[in-house]
C-alpha cells in the first residue's frame, strides 16, 4: 500500500519539535580540541608608556591555584621552575617536567641555564618568549623598571635574571637566579621566587629588585601570549541548531570588537591580550552577556536560549501539528464517505445476469 505523504511528515515535525528553551550554557576547553595546534605571538613589544599605577596577571594571584608556583628540585633548576610556573600559568596539558624542561635549556648539561637557552622550550611548542637582555644599557634603572611594569600590564609574565649572595667557603658569592615577576604597585614588585618556599610568593621593594636585577644588566625573558577565542554558538536543545548571523562582541576597557557568525556557527577572534573581557551575543531581539579571562587559546561552546523565540516557536509547531491532524482526520473522512458512495452504488446496479433473466422472461410466450 502507498504511504500517505501526510503521514510521512509526521515524523519530521516530531523530531524538530525540540525547540530553544529559556537559558544558556557554557562549555570551555582548550583550542587544540578543534585547531591543531595553540600558537601565540602578534605585535611587537612596544616602548615603555604610560602604565597603571598597579596591576596583577591574573591566576599569579589565585591562591586556590598555588599561585602557579613551583619549587625548583635542585640548585640549578631556578631557569626550569620558572618554565614550569609559565606553563602552568598557561595551563599547560600535559605540564613539562622541571627535568624535561633542563633539558632543553641545557641545563644539565652547563650545569646552569644560560639566557639564549632558556626561550627553547616556549619555541618547540609554539610560544614566543621574547629575550630582552641589557635594559639598563643606557644607564637609567628607572627606564628599565618602567618597561617591565609595561610589559606586565599588558599580562605578559616576565622572568628576570636577578644576583643573589651565597656563601662559598668564607667568602660571599654573588650567583645568577631566575624569578618570575607576575605584578607591581608604586613601590614594590609581585615575584615568585623557585629558591625560598619559605617565602615564595611576595612583594619586592622596588629599589632592592632593581639593585639585585642590575646583575644582568637588566635582562627580561617576557613571554608574548595573545590568546585566541574560537566560539561557536547553537540552540538549547538537542539538535543543537546552527544561529547563522548572530551578533557576538568582544570587549574590555580597552578593546571592542565585533563579529556576525556564519553557518557554521562559528567565529574564531583575533589574538588579544590576557585578560577578562565581556562577550555579548544578541540572536532576535535576544541578548546573553558571559564574562570570559583569555590567558590561553580559548574554546567556548554557547548554547542560545530565548524564551521569547521559544515560546512563539512552540506555539507555531502546535499550530503545524493541529493542521496536520485536521489534514489526516479530513483525509479519512474524505476516504469514508467515497467508500459509502462506492458501496451504494454497488447495491442500486443490477448485476448482468439478473437483466439477462428479465429479459428472457418477458420474452416468453404466455401459456
Amino acid at each position: 500500500m502507498k504511504a500517505d505523504p501526510v503521514f510521512l511528515f509526521v515524523p519530521i515535525l516530531f523530531a524538530s519539535v525540540l525547540v530553544p528553551i529559556a537559558g544558556n550554557t557554557v562549555k570551555t576547553g582548550l583550542a587544540a580540541d578543534l585547531i591543531w595546534c595553540s600558537r601565540w605571538g602578534g605585535r611587537s613589544l612596544n616602548s615603555p608608556t604610560a602604565v597603571l599605577s598597579s596591576h596583577m596577571i591574573p591566576r599569579f594571584n589565585d591562591s586556590s591555584l598555588g599561585y602557579c608556583y613551583r619549587f625548583q628540585l635542585n640548585g640549578n633548576y631556578c631557569g626550569p621552575a620558572c618554565g614550569q610556573m609559565l606553563f602552568a600559568f598557561l595551563e599547560w596539558n600535559p605540564l613539562p617536567s622541571q627535568t624535561e624542561l633542563a633539558q632543553e635549556m641545557r641545563t644539565d648539561y652547563f650545569n646552569t641555564t644560560f639566557i639564549w637557552w632558556f626561550p627553547a622550550p616556549f619555541a618547540s611548542r609554539n610560544l614566543t618568549m621574547k629575550l630582552e637582555p641589557n635594559l639598563l644599557a643606557t644607564g637609567n634603572e628607572s627606564f628599565a623598571a618602567q618597561t617591565l611594569k609595561h610589559w606586565i600590564s599588558e599580562n605578559y609574565p616576565c622572568v628576570v635574571l636577578i644576583g643573589v649572595d651565597i656563601i662559598a667557603g668564607q667568602t660571599p658569592t654573588k650567583v645568577g637566579h631566575y624569578i618570575v615577576v607576575a605584578g607591581y604597585n608604586e613601590s614594590h614588585f609581585y615575584i615568585l621566587d623557585p629558591g625560598r618556599p619559605e617565602c615564595a610568593v611576595r612583594w619586592m621593594l622596588l629599589t632592592e629588585f632593581v639593585n639585585a636585577w642590575k646583575f644582568s644588566n637588566c635582562t627580561a625573558e617576557v613571554l608574548y601570549a595573545r590568546p585566541k577565542l574560537l566560539l561557536r554558538v547553537h540552540t538549547l536543545d538537542c539538535l543543537q541548531s546552527e544561529l547563522p548571523f548572530a551578533t557576538v562582541v568582544l570587549s574590555n576597557a580597552t578593546l571592542s570588537t565585533s563579529m556576525s557568525t556564519v553557518a557554521p556557527s562559528s567565529v574564531e577572534f583575533p589574538k588579544v591580550d590576557m585578560g577578562e573581557y565581556n562577550l555579548t551575543i544578541s540572536y532576535l531581539g535576544a541578548k546573553i552577556t558571559r564574562s570570559v579571562l583569555l590567558v590561553k587559546d580559548t574554546y567556548l561552546e554557547i548554547a542560545f536560549g530565548f524564551p521569547v523565540v521559544g515560546v512563539l516557536s512552540v506555539g507555531l509547531l502546535l499550530l503545524i501539528l493541529l493542521v496536520v491532524l485536521v489534514l489526516i482526520w479530513m483525509r479519512g473522512r474524505k476516504r469514508s464517505q467515497m467508500a459509502t458512495i462506492a458501496k451504494s452504488e454497488t447495491a442500486q446496479t443490477p448485476s448482468m445476469h439478473s437483466h439477462r433473466y428479465h429479459r428472457t422472461s418477458e420474452s416468453l410466450p404466455k401459456s
